[in-house]
């Protein structure tokens, strides 16, 4: 037996009403106590303070009618006199309770006149199962909950908000004590709930998942849409039954706009390049083939510059329809071997003279042809900048979470480092658009790259964040 008289084993319930039978429906005597639940009854706040002081209760159950002097004292009574003992108040009719009440209870659960005693049962159940002892680190726990700038969010087996921050409250636009113990699908979009629900279940049948991540249309109280990223965890009991889920929530809308206004931008972008590609390259071959014409039929020195003009024209209109597409961000990545990439875009780049040493056995996920379009740049930028002979490496990070390619060139000085990046830039009779290129393939991939020396003092670019992959 426990101090409060309780057998072991069944959890300790104090009922506060003004009447032993609470409207919503708890009546030991009528409908007979269950054998995890044990109530005491308490009409008033002051008895149910004598009864806290004697001994130890695992749940208190408040009629809201009592609470509208005291409310908040009795409260902070309970929690100092029963440490970790949560607090469910029962909201009458259309009754709203007030904030401060809402924001120390642990949940609320609206009742009516004829009430439902199962209901209120299974309520006190899950959230005696949820409620860890209130030590000082528990205490800290709450404080970072409550002041967190990202919504966070308890439902139950029901669907129903047993929890919500001031964050997510306000996030929507509500009240506190309007979101607890109403159903999660209120400020869901149609069509949203039934998603969440396969996920949920998805999750529950993966025996190695328990959380998932989804980016979820919410209306606000104000009837403004918003998009959110919600991380939420399924919760269940000890034998396995679902329990609800646990989710914290960041408003992404502004970012998605953004993302969207972007994939417009790079779409009027892709199609001006290619306007633009198109209406330079018909003069272009038809200067080139009438050059053709004049060197089969005049030898003149003047014609070969005119000829590497046309070609430098040629290169350069590629790289502006490349790199008005390089940008774009990568949705479908796929386990890809750099080794055999980067072999293949030595053959289409390389000179006679010079060698290249491939030195990895990482597979990353990556878009093919963007991850073709860096390496070619990147070894296009080695072969221009540096000898004939040139040596360029391919190799792995030794952290592992990314990729160098690295030559033996003169290397790019420490204060040039910075705009080298930048669309136009080069130091020779190149483009001047092929590392802006690979700035913008690595950007797209979520990746990051770096400027520095390589061994031998040539130049060396390192890519990093690569999310790896396997074949």
């Amino acid at each position: 037996m426990r101090d409060d008289g309780t057998a072991d084993g069944a959890s300790s319930v104090l009922v506060v009403a003004p009447t032993p039978t609470i409207a919503a429906g708890t009546d030991a005597e009528a409908e007979g106590e269950p054998d995890d639940l044990r109530f005491d009854h308490a009409r008033s706040l002051e008895t149910a303070r004598h009864v806290l002081a004697s001994g130890t209760r695992d749940c208190v159950v408040v009629d809201g009618s009592l609470l509208t002097d005291d409310g908040s004292g009795f409260i902070d009574d309970v929690r100092a006199l029963a440490p970790g003992c949560p607090v469910i108040l029962l909201a009458r009719g259309d009754g709203v309770l007030p904030d401060e009440l809402v924001s120390k209870a642990t949940t609320i659960v609206e009742t009516s006149a004829g009430g439902e005693n199962a209901f209120l049962l299974e309520k006190v159940r899950s959230t005696v199962r949820s409620t860890e002892p209130y030590d000082d680190g528990h205490q800290m726990y709450r404080a970072l909950v409550e002041t967190a700038r990202d919504g966070l969010y308890r439902l139950d087996a029901t669907g129903e908000f047993v929890y919500a921050n001031e964050s997510f409250a306000e996030m929507l636009g509500y009240e506190r004590a309007e979101l607890i113990g109403s159903h999660g699908s209120r400020p869901l979009v149609d069509g949203e709930l039934e998603r969440g629900q396969r996920v949920i279940q998805q999750v529950l049948a993966d025996e190695d998942r328990e959380s998932e991540i989804l980016d979820m249309e919410m209306v606000t109280k104000a009837g403004d849409r918003i998009v959110v990223a919600v991380h939420f965890v399924v919760l269940t009991t000890d034998d396995g039954a679902y329990d609800g889920v646990m989710g914290v929530v960041r408003d992404v809308t502004e970012r998605r706009e953004r993302e969207r206004e972007l994939e417009r931008k790079n779409e009027r972008l892709d199609s001006f390049a290619s306007m633009v590609s198109h209406d330079l390259r018909n003069p272009l071959n038809v200067a080139t083939g009438r050059l053709e014409l004049v060197r089969d039929a005049i030898d003149h020195a003047d014609l070969e510059e005119i000829a590497v003009s046309l070609d430098r024209m040629d290169a350069l209109i590629e790289d502006l329809l490349t790199l008005a597409r390089a940008g774009k961000r990568v949705d479908d990545v796929e386990p890809v071997a750099l080794a055999s990439v980067a072999e293949a875009c030595w053959r289409n780049v390389a000179t006679p003279e010079a060698t290249l040493a491939v030195e990895s056995a990482l597979t990353l996920r990556a878009d093919p042809n963007r991850l073709k379009q860096l390496l070619e740049n990147l070894v296009r930028n080695a072969l221009e900048h540096g000898r004939r002979d040139a040596h360029v490496v391919v190799s792995d990070l030794d952290d592992g979470d990314g990729f160098y390619v690295a030559d033996d060139g003169p290397g790019i000085p420490v204060e040039a480092r910075e705009d080298v990046f930048d669309a136009g830039v080069s130091t020779n009779d190149g483009t001047g658009l092929g590392l802006a290129i690979v700035e913008d393939v690595v950007e797209a991939h979520g990746w990051s790259i770096v400027v520095t020396d390589s061994e031998s003092g040539g130049a060396r670019f390192e890519i990093s964040g690569v999310a790896i992959g396997s074949t």
